[in-house]
């Protein structure tokens, strides 16, 4: 089903972006299946020529076994062509490794869990080459994806834009109304202060919060971490680290903490700042951008005036 067919069965609008299987996956799953065959052949051919039972058995069976198991890569490597990800004015349409499409609208997705893939483990932020995702729904079971679609960092980074444009807002009305504004499980805030399992910090005892790769939480008066909680265990964390922006973490100009900044204050990291505000000053909403399929490396550019929006769009 190629997008403009899958856009009007599903009203999803017009096709934004589309990506395909890893390249590099498939790849290196092909040198894996010709390794097997060729060394599977090789060790067949052997061992039926040898004359001792024992060795004929030995060498015959790895051979066999070889050829098994480049059979089951051969499996996975056409499951994994199969697999690709449409992303539409309103929402995208996975395709997994069963050829089994799932649709997903921007409106129906409550929680986005993001795994970052690292080059360098041990220097967390810097080297990304992917990630994993899981996007929960109002209805209907999780959809997943991740190193298996080509650009799965860009797709997710497009795929929070969206979640955020309309989450953001929602959280905001909810924090101001002195509700609670969940991230998963083991992270939430509200104007009390910040939870996280059964207990609670109150903003007056908040040093810091730290968002980079996860959250790390200070406590006044202590020099261990409150709350240390990793990137992949917190839900919506574009949303979260924006709403961090809007709170007072420390009482100012009469405002007690843990209450909201003046949002319209484009210092305040509302929700207009950021990419979209950035590409206001370019005089286009680089958001759009995201949604497209841009890379990250081709907007920053574009933003620091490397290049106009036509140069960019003749690089794509």
């Amino acid at each position: 089903m190629n997008q403009s067919s899958a856009s009007e069965n599903y009203q999803l609008g017009n096709p934004k972006a589309s990506y395909g299987p890893n390249r590099e996956s498939t790849i290196l799953l092909l040198i894996a299946i010709s390794a097997c065959a060729v060394g599977g052949l090789v060790l067949l051919v052997v061992g039926l020529g040898q004359d001792y039972i024992r060795d004929k058995a030995i060498l015959s069976g790895g051979g066999l076994l070889m050829l098994l198991i480049g059979l089951g890569l051969h499996t996975v490597y056409r499951g994994l062509l199969r697999t690709g990800v449409e992303v539409y004015d309103a929402g995208f349409v996975l395709t997994d490794r069963r050829n089994q499409r799932h649709v997903c609208r921007w409106d129906d997705v409550t929680e986005v869990y993001e795994m970052l893939i690292q080059r360098d483990p041990a220097r967390p932020g810097r080297g990304t080459v992917g990630g994993k995702y899981t996007v929960h729904r109002a209805e209907g079971q999780p959809i997943k994806f991740g190193v298996s679609v080509q650009n799965s960092k860009n797709l997710g980074l497009t795929i929070q834009a969206r979640v955020k444009e309309r989450l953001l807002p929602q959280a905001t009305e909810t924090y101001k109304a002195g509700g609670t504004v969940a991230f998963g499980p083991q992270l939430s805030l509200s104007r009390q202060g910040i939870t996280s399992g059964q207990e609670m910090l109150p903003w007056s005892q908040v040093a810091e919060i730290r968002l980079r790769m996860g959250a790390r939480i200070k406590q006044k008066g202590k020099r261990r971490p409150w709350k240390s909680i990793g990137h992949s265990r917190i839900a919506n964390y574009p949303v979260l680290r924006d709403l961090v922006r809007m709170i007072h973490l420390k009482p100012q100009d009469g405002q007690p903490a843990g209450s909201l900044k003046d949002i319209s204050d484009p210092g305040t990291g509302s929700p207009g700042v950021g990419l979209g505000a950035s590409g206001a000053r370019q005089g286009f909403d680089v958001r759009e951008l995201l949604r497209e399929g841009y890379d990250m490396r081709d907007i920053r550019g574009f933003l620091k005036g490397e290049y106009d929006i036509h140069e960019l769009r003749r690089r794509k």
